[in-house]
């Protein structure tokens, strides 16, 4: 957009953590309504403080591109205590369909009548997304008998492992599968990680073990202008950062 600030949103966020001594990885997915505060950007792009807002807002401040994704990296890093995150990657929502087909087509079961979004999304129903439906079932929030962002998450949790058990596949048949999936999506990914940094990463996820999809614990509330507030629980946020970025250091003596 070419200015300090546009109109789109971190609407799905997730933050990998890789812990290269035990070859695993565990993803955290973040709620996008999560209250935190957010740098502000003005005018030239420099920060002017930060204000209390949802987590998806922080990257609405910037281009929308490369300073709009460092904007989201600081939030995240301040609701997660400071911790470090070394990389990040931002696809546009039109690459939902173009990983869909990239395996074939994910095959998903429908939580709940969803058929005001799409006529084969019956409740129950075992469905092969096509590219667009991908991206229905994923996004598709508004008419929903529980139209909260938690539930939506719910199924893009659903549609990610069935994804990635896919790819999985597909990896150990075809060595350039991690290199093709990132070029055809090249033109929807901001990154701050090169193609061959990113097939190295991608390929280590191939390798080491899926520890799974964790969730932060919280509340949601109705704010003041109607807009759902998700407030995480502070001392559950800590005990998962502690757990999945610390280790115990085993020659620790308390003094008395």
């Amino acid at each position: 957009y070419g200015s300090n600030i546009n109109h789109a949103q971190a609407d799905f966020l997730m933050l990998f953590v890789l812990d290269n001594s035990a070859q695993s990885y565990t993803e955290i997915q973040l709620n996008r309504d999560t209250m935190t505060p957010v740098n502000v950007l003005g005018t030239f792009g420099d920060s002017i403080g930060k204000s209390e807002m949802q987590l998806a807002l922080s990257h609405t401040y910037g281009s929308g591109l490369e300073d709009s994704c460092e904007n989201t990296v600081a939030a995240v890093s301040d609701l997660l205590f400071g911790t470090r995150i070394d990389h990040y990657a931002a696809l546009s929502m039109d690459a939902i369909g173009i990983m869909n087909d990239q395996v074939g087509g994910v095959t998903v079961t429908i939580p709940v009548d969803m058929t005001m979004v799409d006529p084969a999304f019956q409740a129950n129903a075992t469905v092969k997304l096509n590219a667009e439906q991908a991206e229905r079932f994923v996004r598709a929030r508004y008419y929903l008998e529980d139209s909260t962002n938690l539930a939506r998450m719910e199924r893009q949790k659903l549609f990610i492992t069935s994804w990635k058990s896919l790819a999985l596949e597909r990896a150990d048949t075809d060595l350039s599968f991690a290199l093709d999936l990132i070029s055809d999506l090249s033109d929807y990914l901001v990154s701050d990680m090169n193609g061959n940094q990113l097939s190295d990463l991608a390929n280590l996820l191939i390798t080491y073990r899926d520890r799974g999809i964790v969730t932060t614990e919280g509340e949601n509330i109705t704010g003041e202008e109607d807009f759902v507030e998700f407030y995480p629980d502070q001392d559950a946020l800590m005990a998962l950062v502690v757990d999945l970025f610390y280790e115990e250091d085993a020659d620790f003596q308390p003094q008395e």
